[in-house]
């Protein structure tokens, strides 16, 4: 009797155990696949504890636009790794019409058929500068009156000077629908009480980081009257339109002065009061920085003018 109990207690004991075993080996199995299961995640990107985003964005001011202003930005200096962050708030409605969401498309050149304003040098971002948004990708999107941040970093031996940036944005109005456009003339297009203008300083080792670049210097002198020109398209690769603007018609000479300070071009002109327009050729000139002077002994008038020839 007592050999037939002990027995019993053994077999309840083994399939004890039996069951243990299989729970372990469950249990395992089941850790095993989970853990899988978060290492491809991370991998993929979806889910990593270990993540650190680019930037952080700001608390919202209600005022839409891009901080800090340009001008306080640091400089790029030239052979220089380089670290900035741009903040960005995005409006809450344009003309009375809420804004659903903007989405950032990319940071590129402005248009080519659009001219560089008077602050800028060149056009985009220079090479060797990328960037990235709070999400880690170079697109991102946020609702109205959102903040978010762009992260830029890099190195670049660009010509010095400033760079406007195109900031190339898709913006949804509810009851207006879908625009996509440069922001800064879409704020204008709309009317919203906004500045998207942006620009990025490049500067050779020791110069100053001054908003204005004064590598070379752009004067106007004027004694009998009025005298004003522009350079459009500037920069230039085959050809330009200069418009030159006098009270007092005379003969005056053109010359282009390379970084060098060497000549490089001399040709005379016989202005008439008012607007007067001539193509500035490209020719044989390389790449690069050039200093147009405009002079008349007759009148006593000179102006000079920064003109830049890209790449063919």
């Amino acid at each position: 009797m007592i050999f037939a109990f002990c027995e019993i207690q053994l077999f309840l004991t083994l399939q004890q155990y039996f069951i243990l075993q299989l729970k372990l080996n469950f249990m395992k199995r089941v850790t095993s696949i989970t853990l899988t299961f978060i290492a491809i995640l991370s991998f993929v990107g979806v889910f990593n504890v270990n993540a650190q985003q680019p930037c952080n964005p700001p608390q919202p001011t209600g005022e839409a636009g891009l901080s800090p202003d340009w001008t306080k930005l640091n400089c790029i200096y030239k052979n220089t790794s380089y670290s900035e962050v741009i903040e960005i708030e995005n409006l809450s409605d344009v003309d009375g019409n809420n804004i659903d969401s903007l989405r950032l498309d990319s940071i590129s050149v402005i248009a080519p058929s659009d001219t560089l304003d008077d602050i800028a040098d060149y056009s985009g971002p220079p090479d060797g500068i990328t960037y990235e948004t709070s999400n880690g990708t170079p697109v991102n999107t946020w609702g109205p009156g959102e903040t978010g941040c762009v992260s830029l970093s890099g190195t670049t031996n660009e010509l010095s000077g400033n760079y406007q940036l195109g900031i190339w944005v898709t913006i949804w109005i509810e009851g207006l629908g879908e625009f996509s456009g440069e922001a800064n003339e879409l704020a204008e297009q709309f009317g919203a009480n906004a500045d998207f203008s942006y620009y990025l300083k490049v500067r050779d080792q020791g110069d100053p980081c001054d908003s204005v670049y004064t590598g070379i210097r752009e004067t106007s002198s004027s004694q009998g009257g009025n005298l004003t020109s522009s350079v459009s398209p500037n920069p230039f690769s085959q050809s330009s339109q200069v418009t030159v603007y006098t009270e007092d018609p005379a003969e005056y000479e053109l010359t282009l002065h390379n970084m060098l300070g060497e000549e490089v071009r001399d040709r005379s002109l016989d202005l008439r009061h008012g607007e007067n327009k001539f193509e500035l050729e490209r020719g044989e000139l390389s790449s690069g920085i050039y200093l147009m002077n405009l002079t008349s002994q007759e009148a006593d008038q000179t102006i000079s003018k920064r003109v830049v020839i890209g790449s063919n």
